[in-house]
């Protein structure tokens, strides 16, 4: 079986990977069984973005970027997803 997938690395473009039916059914069970403990990453990132010193500014001064990238790449993956099922 064989997936084409837009990268942004080492050059950008489509890329084709082969794998087994079994690889195949692999990858598609841990996408969808990680759902819920990648959501819960970005959950637990916005709610630490929230959290502030005395002085108002962050406490976890990368916490919203690294929720924003999480989200950004849950999005990514279910796009996987949704194109290998």
């Amino acid at each position: 079986m064989t997936a084409k997938q837009q990268s942004t690395e080492s050059g950008g473009g489509l890329r084709t990977v082969t794998l087994t039916a079994d690889q195949w059914n692999t990858l598609y069970f841990y996408l969808l069984t990680s759902t819920k403990y990648r959501n819960g990453e970005i959950e637990a990132w916005e709610r630490l973005a929230l959290e502030t010193n005395e002085d108002g500014s962050p406490k976890f001064i990368h916490a919203a970027d690294n929720a924003r990238y999480l989200r950004d790449q849950e999005k990514t993956l279910h796009e996987i997803t949704q194109s290998i099922c």
